[in-house]
């Protein structure tokens, strides 16, 4: 019963029963249908057409999604994940801020740096939509402009001008999510970043990833 979240009180209440068909006559057949019709967490993935890749790395769970969650290193699916479970826009962009902070030391362009201000700014409720979009938009342009202008040395300050920029957009943009940290990877070693960006997305988001997940099966 503690496996699929049972209550304390139900937990209980099933240790006093003889057997699991008196639990049954006196109704427990919904958690029994419960526990029968749980998804597997690749097949919700599979829903929701997540990359081949997380869906095979997902298999191992079974219906655990909670500990997938836990376990995960990669920051870049669980902000995709987040993104399409459509959880709450500003806790999205101030995770996305804070996987994308992590090559600020890059960024040349003042653009790019406003833009992950503002982005913290917005995760944090102090501005709005609307103004967070200028800045979103203004960072573009400087990623453009340091694309088009990166020779090999260059490649990483562009990258990380782009991961300015996919930080300031808020949840419309949220398909677009995974490419925060792809950003920066190119800058940091991909294998870290992706797991500090893993624990930003847990200290986070996990509550509206949960509570989302569960509507989103239903």
């Amino acid at each position: 019963m503690k496996k699929i979240g049972a209550c304390k009180k139900t937990i209980e209440w099933v240790a006093t029963q003889k057997n699991y068909k008196e639990a049954w006559q006196k109704g427990f057949i919904k958690i029994i249908i419960k526990i029968k019709f749980m998804k597997n967490v690749c097949d919700v993935l599979r829903q929701i057409h997540a990359c081949s890749e997380a869906i095979e790395w997902s298999e191992k769970y079974k219906t655990n999604y909670k500990l997938a969650w836990k376990e995960c290193e990669r920051g870049d699916h669980m902000l995709w994940l987040a993104g399409q479970l459509k959880v709450d826009d500003r806790k999205l962009t101030l995770t996305k801020f804070k996987c994308a902070n992590q090559v600020r030391h890059l960024m040349k362009d003042q653009r790019s740096i406003a833009a992950l201000d503002a982005a913290e700014r917005y995760g944090n409720g102090e501005i709005g939509r609307d103004e967070l979009m200028v800045y979103a938009d203004a960072a573009y342009a400087a990623a453009y402009a340091a694309a088009y202008a990166a020779a090999d040395a260059a490649y990483a300050a562009a990258d990380a001008a782009y991961a300015a920029a996919y930080a300031a957009y808020a949840a419309a943009y949220a398909a677009d999510a995974a490419y925060d940290a792809y950003a920066a990877y190119a800058a940091v070693a991909k294998r870290e970043s992706r797991k500090r960006s893993a624990d930003f997305c847990r200290e986070i988001l996990t509550d509206e990833v949960f509570t989302a997940y569960k509507n989103l099966k239903r």
